[in-house]
């Protein structure tokens, strides 16, 4: 039947058929049907640019690196529970990757610790450039104690020398790679996400500011996870950072992500996400509410003054210090340019949000999103509600 079709007709056909299930081994299966669609699938280079590696063993790798030409591609590798016995499984698997560096657009490495990052990147890209590459992210699952803390990351010291269209870098807040590690040198970076969940607060605040010095100017978006229940709350003794391009940051809070936000300098920052609700996890409810929502009250006012231009924000697990006051100044004058409010597990009530209805703020408000708010009945948010359509529409 394949041959009453001409190759152009197949190669829409199968385009169809993988647009409705894009995955590494659904295409697979289109070589197993018979001989003929085998042959005509395995001649479309498009078909084999998307590989999914969820093994050491290089065989797959090989076959879509061979078959996809000369196009960029896109590489994850999840590589989880790994034994000493498969060591050499990865190396061979590193080492196809590796011929075909120049055409990787993205990387995306999730890894059980730090050793098996820093074996696949060494690997993969040592002392070579990867010009095609777009999206970088190396994910680790748990903390490793025993790390030599000299090494690191060595592996970003000598892979990928360069990396001129990098826009996306997501790393391990723990061991950050050396600030001058060429990674870090490049201007293109326009999305940085650091990733301290399963560190805790063992984090290297120099190298973690070194690193943001680093690619400060041109960055557009900000994203901080972490679980840590710590903050030095000492930001006097941390660089100001400015940020000119930054619109966007998220950042779980408080702790770190409170101190990294508290250090920049966003004029145009619109869109911010603090999220607090890990922290339900570390204290009880009277010691993580007063202490730590004091300070994410102090960084909303400081990023009050900083960042007048404000269109979003998100505040989850955020129970602010001295409710009646804060919570009347968050929905009176804060953001005057804020359009979309969000509050999930936070200690707003009926009665804060009734008289922020009466006070007349937020004119440019457009969206209100109240989740898992205990102290929240409705009569408050109906309240709000109308009189805030009453001040757009007053006819």
């Amino acid at each position: 039947m394949a041959n009453w079709l001409p190759f152009e007709i197949w190669s829409t056909i199968f385009q169809f058929l993988i647009e409705g299930n894009n995955t590494t081994q659904y295409r697979v299966l289109l070589l197993q049907v018979n001989q003929e669609w085998r042959r005509i699938a395995a001649s479309m280079s498009q078909l084999w640019i998307d590989l999914d590696i969820w093994s050491g063993d290089p065989s797959k790798a090989q076959f879509f690196l061979s078959h996809s030409g000369v196009l960029p591609i896109d590489v994850r590798i999840t590589l989880l529970h790994l034994s000493g016995s498969r060591k050499p499984n990865i190396e061979s698997l590193a080492e196809t990757i590796s011929n075909h560096v120049n055409r990787i657009r993205t990387l995306d490495i999730h890894v059980e610790t730090i050793k098996y990052a820093d074996m696949l990147i060494t690997q993969i890209g040592a002392k070579q450039d990867a010009p095609s590459m777009e999206f970088l992210c190396v994910n680790v699952e748990r903390g490793e104690p025993d790390y030599p803390p000299g090494k690191r990351f060595a592996s970003l010291k000598t892979a990928f020398r360069t990396t001129p269209n990098l826009k996306h870098l997501s790393l391990p807040a723990v061991p950050l790679p050396n600030f001058n590690s060429p990674i870090f040198s490049t201007p293109s970076i326009a999305e940085l996400t650091l990733d301290a969940t399963p560190f805790y607060a063992n984090i290297h605040y120099n190298m973690l500011f070194n690193a943001l010095l680093a690619v400060c100017q041109n960055l557009r978006s900000f994203t901080f996870k972490g679980s840590d229940d710590f903050s030095f709350h000492r930001t006097s003794s941390f660089p100001k950072i400015s940020m000119p391009c930054l619109t966007s940051v998220k950042v779980s809070a408080p702790g770190w992500g409170l101190d990294i936000l508290d250090t920049f300098r966003a004029p145009i920052l619109s869109d911010v996400r603090f999220d607090a609700r890990m922290q339900k996890y570390y204290w009880s409810l009277e010691h993580w509410g007063p202490e730590y929502g004091g300070y994410a009250t102090r960084s909303l006012r400081v990023l009050s003054e900083r960042s007048p231009l404000i269109k979003r924000l998100d505040l989850a697990g955020i129970s602010l210090v001295e409710p009646e006051t804060n919570y009347a100044w968050l929905l009176d004058k804060a953001f005057p340019m804020l359009e979309e409010l969000r509050f999930e597990d936070a200690n707003i009530s009926d009665d804060l949000l009734a008289r922020a209805a009466a006070a007349g703020g937020l004119t440019s408000l457009r969206v209100l999103e109240i989740c898992n708010c205990s102290a929240m009945r409705g009569p408050g948010t109906l309240a709000f509600l109308s009189g805030h359509r009453r001040r757009l529409d007053p006819n």
